[in-house]
């Protein structure tokens, strides 16, 4: 039972790693910005010092400078809205990286559970999981 279990969580793994770099590497939002203010706003948050308390902070900034500002973020929402436009594409990095996560949560806690001496502590971890698991699952059919 407990080689089942590592090899769910091994398969979970490696969907998770293959579906997150799948979905990085396909592509996302890219923003692109260049300019002096650009530079200025750099400037700023490089010189920014969270400690202190100065109503006002100049910054002298001439020149040019680039920016470019990535991420990939879909809700539950998106991703279904996706399967059913049968853009696979897009789905199923999606899919395979939350599968993947869900999958590793929930065998690699139900593996503790089986290979733990405590009991006790390994039905709390497997507990805890399955109930965020159910939780993803009840929140991805709402949305």
């Amino acid at each position: 039972m407990l080689l089942i279990l590592i090899s769910l969580a091994i398969i979970s793994v490696l969907l998770l790693i293959v579906g997150a770099a799948w979905l990085l590497g396909s592509g996302g939002q890219s923003e692109r910005r260049e300019g002096a203010e650009v530079g200025e706003e750099i400037a700023a948050e490089l010189l920014q010092d969270e400690d202190d308390e100065s109503i006002y902070q100049a910054t002298a900034f001439k020149g040019q400078a680039k920016s470019v500002e990535t991420g990939v973020s879909y809700s539950f929402r998106e991703i279904k809205e996706e399967v059913r436009a049968g853009r696979w594409k897009t789905a199923a990095p999606l899919l395979m990286a939350v599968g993947g996560f869900l999958g590793l949560l929930l065998f690699g806690s139900l593996a503790l559970l089986v290979a733990l001496d405590d009991k006790l502590v390994g039905a709390l971890i497997a507990g805890i999981a399955i109930f965020t698991v159910m939780r993803v699952m009840v929140g991805m059919v709402r949305a």
